[in-house]
């Protein structure tokens, strides 16, 4: 028996239908990746960075979706779920820190400094009654005489006492300022990107605190971009190396970069201090310095606002 033409277009149309039904076309939603990210406000510059990075490659890579874990996971976790290439709703994908030696055995950065480096100029606070005993150190042998403090996890006690600094640490950062006021330790060393909100908060609660105004340190120190070694992970290198290689080639990075640390660098008159370079033994050998685009140098921000 021969069936009707018509009927048989209904059939196949009937069936089309329905597996459309059960199986619906992706949107652009749909087809978009799902990125987590810690959305804290000290990663409020980062995150700027980033999305301005992911919506250069949008067109070639096509849309993301974004979101924002709001609460403060343990460093030591994020890494370590990272290294394991863990999925889920608290684990993130991008994962913002400094390297070292021993991570880059683990993870594969993207070689980008995401600070320019800002983060290993290092200026001091004091009390203020030091600040003339510290405007006549002119030598890193009478630096030395002096005791640093630094938070007891804080990757940089390695670098100073690898230098032959005195260091005496503490875990809370409000503990370190409660020292530093009383005198338990001589001066504390914040980067230029992070020290003058910690100013401005902690000289009320300690009004005798000030910053050093003639000396700095300086050791190569970087934070980047980490993604898991999985295939989201290389794919998301992918996406913000060619995000932010856009970016520094128009000036959208350099001008993301003065809204945020302009200030801090303006204040901080680096090119008019001393500045006692030391070592960072923990630095892996694959630093971009060949790139000087990427660093910073005192005079080439503090006087653009």
């Amino acid at each position: 028996m021969r069936l009707n033409s018509n009927i048989i277009v209904w059939f196949r149309l009937t069936v089309i239908t329905a597996l459309m039904l059960i199986f619906p076309p992706a949107s652009d939603a749909d087809e978009a990746m799902t990125v987590r990210y810690q959305d804290l406000p000290r990663y409020e510059y980062h995150t700027e960075i980033m999305k301005a990075a992911f919506e250069r490659g949008r067109e070639k890579f096509g849309p993301i979706r974004l979101e924002p874990i709001l609460k403060e996971i343990p460093g030591q976790r994020v890494k370590d779920a990272m290294i394991a290439g863990k999925t889920g709703a608290e684990i993130v994908d991008i994962m913002v820190r400094p390297t070292d030696r021993d991570i880059e055995k683990k993870l594969t950065p993207i070689r980008i400094p995401l600070d320019r480096g800002l983060l290993g100029w290092r200026v001091f606070m004091i009390r203020q009654e030091d600040r003339k005993a510290f405007r006549a150190i002119r030598m890193e042998a009478d630096l030395k005489k002096r005791i640093l403090g630094q938070g007891s996890d804080w990757i940089d006690v390695k670098i100073y006492e690898h230098s032959g600094y005195t260091v005496k640490t503490a875990w809370e950062l409000e503990t370190l300022f409660r020292m530093l006021s009383a005198g338990r330790f001589d001066y504390l060393a914040f980067g230029v990107d992070e020290y003058l909100p910690l100013l401005e908060h902690y000289s009320k609660l300690y009004p005798n605190l000030a910053m050093a105004d003639s000396l700095a340190i300086h050791y190569p120190f970087v934070r980047y971009f980490w993604t898991a070694d999985t295939q989201k992970g290389k794919q998301l290198r992918e996406r913000l190396t060619l995000g932010l290689e856009a970016m520094i080639a128009d000036g959208s990075f350099d001008r993301i970069f003065i809204k945020y640390f302009g200030k801090a660098l303006k204040e901080a008159k680096l090119g008019q201090r001393t500045v006692f370079h030391i070592e960072n033994p923990i630095l892996p050998d694959t630093l971009p310095l060949e790139r000087r685009e990427l660093w910073f140098s005192p005079g080439r921000f503090e006087k653009t606002n």
